[in-house]
């Protein structure tokens, strides 16, 4: 009975894989919100965020990937703070509030396994030539359970555990920009946990830290703005990041976003060996509206699975225009 329900959480977790490099799945959601790859990003921009974020991978696949997370982050800001419109100060470093503030909840789900959990993030920034640093810790408390799973024998000692795991967990990254450009790196589970549920361990008891899903991380990007055409306020904006997972290797993405007056968006994005994405997004006033239809290229996905992701954001303390 012990084989069999191992092989049966192998087989239920495996159609997952091609799309998570750790438990963390929305840092592959970096498109649409920078500050789930890296919690230096906290206190980055000049006005507070709150972002609601939901994507569902893979749409027809019975047990395909799910994921929802809400964040907001900030600045630890005085009132005589004075910023221009990209976020610098203009007047004196004792103006300049060094203090980013952050957090979030998630919950992600794939098969018949979910994740739950939350994360707060701190970051201390500094001046560095004509841009600023910024450096980051978000410590996470997450769990992950199982739902769904019919076994044939009551007596099983797998039912003596409540199907649940938990973790404790850090994140760490630094990033720096100007207003050209950025660039950062960030430190995803640095404890690098496993998976044990009962008696049973995933991928195996002999070393079940071997889970991808939870495996140390490391995430390198950097993008530029190139302008247009000044008149029109039309900019191009290449990025590119670097994925090392601990478990699964390396990985990269690449992806091309057009700004029209900061207020119109559009772009591609292409993830290697995983699939092509299109984006759109549009702000009125303080609100920003962004949505992403992705097409898989992995073998493992049939191409009719594609995936879908809405994003809504809101500056707090942004007057509305």
């Amino acid at each position: 009975m012990r084989n069999n329900l191992l092989y049966l959480i192998l087989i239920l977790l495996a159609p997952a894989f091609p799309g998570f490099s750790q438990v963390n799945s929305f840092s592959d959601q970096y498109l649409a919100n920078l500050f789930l790859l890296n919690p230096a990003i906290a206190g980055t921009g000049q006005y507070g965020t709150l972002v609601v974020n939901s994507r569902q991978q893979w749409v027809g696949w019975d047990g395909a990937p799910a994921s929802q997370s809400v964040t907001y982050q900030t600045r630890w800001t005085k009132a005589r703070d004075r910023f221009n419109p990209l976020g610098f100060v203009n007047k004196g470093k004792n103006t300049y509030s060094k203090v980013g503030v952050g957090g979030g909840f998630f919950h992600d789900s794939y098969g018949v396994f979910h994740l739950t959990g939350i994360h707060l993030d701190y970051s201390y920034h500094l001046f560095l030539s004509k841009g600023r640093l910024s450096l980051g810790l978000s410590p996470s408390f997450f769990q992950i359970g199982s739902t769904s799973i019919v076994l044939t024998d009551p007596n099983d000692p797998y039912l003596d555990n409540p199907n649940k795991s938990y973790f404790i967990d850090f994140n760490a990254g630094a990033h720096y920009f100007n207003k050209n450009g950025y660039a950062g790196f960030s430190l995803v589970q640095l404890f690098n946990s496993s998976v044990k549920f009962g008696n049973y361990g995933f991928p195996g008891n002999e070393d079940p830290s071997l889970n991808p899903d939870l495996a140390r991380s490391v995430y390198a990007y950097g993008g530029y703005f190139f302008t247009l055409n000044r008149n029109m306020n039309l900019k191009i904006e290449p990025m590119a990041v670097i994925k090392l997972n601990a478990r699964n290797g390396f990985r990269f993405d690449f992806s091309t976003t057009f700004h029209l007056r900061d207020m119109l968006q559009a772009g591609l994005s292409y993830r290697w060996k995983e699939g092509f994405s299109v984006f759109t997004g549009v702000r009125l006033d303080n609100l920003s509206i962004r949505y992403l239809f992705e097409i898989p290229i992995s073998a493992d996905v049939p191409h009719q699975f594609t995936s879908h992701m809405i994003q809504l954001s809101m500056n707090i303390g942004q007057p509305i225009e």
